[in-house]
């Protein structure tokens, strides 16, 4: 077969995957969806304790952002750390102590050797805020050993059918950014000199709202799914789908192909498998995204802050009162800002201003805060494991190991 068409049909096959699932939707109901794209930004904002508008309307006042979502999070990250110290072992009998030391110590140097600590706080920080984590699997040697390297995924590079329940049985696409010198170390990969550099690129969100990268760099797409063995083969008869690998790089719907071979990464069985794993904190049936902790107090960080900052402003009023004035009085709004300083305002007839009455908020409105912060711990089971406490997680992972 041509090797243009056969590239020509590579890359509309990953350019017509990756537009598919450019913006996955995942339906509850038959009126109801949650787009997972600006769904991830929002629960990523709302760990950072970030206002779309930061500033009051009425007051012009700095609003208040209540940490709940960044609490709950640490919370559960908190009670499901896990480490070296983690790895026990006890001796059957006394003649087995000797063994036992030896196998802990080793244990322990080969988890220290592949990052395992790293690797599982980084993942259930993550997995605390996204609704996902995928990790992307590559073989190394160390002293003649083979290690496994595991290379966090952003969930916003990862192109997938959300209604999957797990990447092994769908075809996907992941996106990274590459330099062309760290392209041209890859010797089995073709047509380097057509890939397009760009700059500013967005490195873990390709709708641009993410941190941008530091000079050129090209947009490359790695597709791991079943295809025509033709396309690997060139023989027009192969039509049996296989497993196979392909690399791309381009936007905008320019695909340029890098690579294109059978998937030879497979499980102790002898079975095909994608290099990748994946990961969910709560893990529904009907889609591939799972549901996170930041997800679950969503629309709990919304009421808490309206609560607080709704407070926050009666007091301030309360404190500093509110005025009404006759018309034509000559009082200028400038003598009001310095109300609070020098406590005066000249007037020509006591009843040209009058204080009113504004009362504070009540204590109802720290009873709901309260409960909103109850509600979460519950919703996420970020408890006080030690003291079984209703109450965010405070403990270190010694104090639990404990």
């Amino acid at each position: 077969m041509d090797i243009s068409t056969l590239e020509r049909e590579a890359t509309t096959i990953v350019n017509e995957h990756i537009s598919k699932y450019k913006d996955p939707e995942v339906f509850i109901t038959e009126h109801v969806s949650f787009s997972i794209r600006p769904l991830v930004r929002l629960l990523r904002k709302n760990y950072y304790g970030v206002f779309d508008k930061p500033f009051d309307a009425q007051t012009g006042r700095k609003k208040i952002w209540v940490p709940l979502t960044m609490t709950m999070c640490d919370g559960v990250s908190k009670n499901s750390d896990i480490d070296t110290k983690d790895a026990t072992f006890t001796a059957r009998s006394r003649e087995g102590i000797g063994n036992t030391e030896v196998v802990r110590a080793t244990v322990r140097r080969e988890l220290e050797d592949t990052y395992f600590g790293q690797d599982i706080d980084m993942g259930i920080r993550t997995l605390s805020i996204d609704p996902t984590i995928v990790w992307e699997l590559t073989p190394y040697k160390k002293n003649g050993k083979t290690h496994i390297k595991r290379t966090p995924i952003d969930v916003l590079n990862v192109y997938i059918d959300p209604s999957a329940p797990t990447l092994q049985d769908v075809d996907f696409a992941v996106r990274t950014l590459m330099s062309k010198k760290e392209m041209q170390s890859n010797e089995n990969w073709i047509n380097i000199d057509k890939a397009v550099e760009q700059e500013n690129l967005p490195r873990y969100d390709d709708m641009g709202r993410s941190v941008r990268s530091t000079g050129k760099m090209v947009e490359v797409f790695t597709f791991y799914g079943e295809v025509p063995e033709y396309l690997i083969t060139g023989t027009e008869s192969d039509k049996k789908r296989v497993p196979a690998k392909m690399v791309c790089s381009g936007n905008a719907g320019v695909i340029t192909l890098h690579l294109i071979e059978r998937n030879t990464f497979k499980d102790k069985f002898g079975n095909s498998i994608k290099p990748y794993e994946e990961g969910w904190y709560t893990k529904l049936p009907w889609s591939w995204y799972g549901i996170s902790p930041a997800w679950k107090v969503l629309d709990l960080q919304e009421y808490i802050n309206t609560t607080v900052n709704i407070r926050v402003n009666r007091n301030t009023v309360a404190q500093y009162g509110i005025f009404k004035m006759r018309s034509g009085a000559g009082i200028r709004q400038k003598d009001f800002a310095r109300l609070g300083s020098n406590g005066v305002i000249k007037v020509e007839r006591m009843d040209d201003l009058e204080q009113m009455n504004v009362n504070e908020v009540g204590a109802g409105s720290y009873n709901d805060e309260a409960m909103a912060k109850q509600w979460a711990s519950e919703v996420t089971s970020a408890f006080d494991i030690v003291r079984g406490a209703p109450t965010p997680a405070s403990a270190t992972a010694t104090a639990q190991a404990i």
